[in-house]
């Protein structure tokens, strides 16, 4: 099954190459517009950025337990509501957040993601 046909399958890709500090299937994964919202700061973090950091290993997450997630579908879109609770480090320093975290999927199964808090 693709991406494309099975959102959730997408979703949990993007979740393991976190965890799995595997910046390539990231860089795979997130469109060319990606952009990440800072649960905590509120500040906007951009895809090349964020690849950097999580390759580099100053981000690093030990856990992600997504819950609640639904998928919406709006023609050739899947929207995934949900809440996704992480533990991990950033510099070194230790932090959880539970953001609620709305993403979307284009029909090539890019991740488009909006974590809010």
């Amino acid at each position: 099954m693709t991406a494309q046909a099975d959102p959730l399958s997408a979703d949990d890709q993007f979740f393991a190459a976190l965890l799995g500090v595997n910046r390539d299937a990231l860089d795979q994964l997130l469109a060319p517009d990606f952009l990440l919202i800072d649960v905590i700061t509120g500040s906007e973090i951009p895809r090349a950025p964020f690849l950097d950091l999580v390759g580099s290993g100053q981000l690093v997450f030990d856990a992600i337990d997504p819950a609640d997630r639904r998928v919406r579908r709006y023609q050739d879109v899947a929207v995934i509501t949900g809440r996704t609770q992480m533990r991990g480090r950033f510099g070194g320093a230790p932090f959880a957040a539970r953001p609620l975290q709305p993403c979307s999927r284009t029909p090539r199964a890019e991740q488009r993601t909006f974590p809010l808090h």
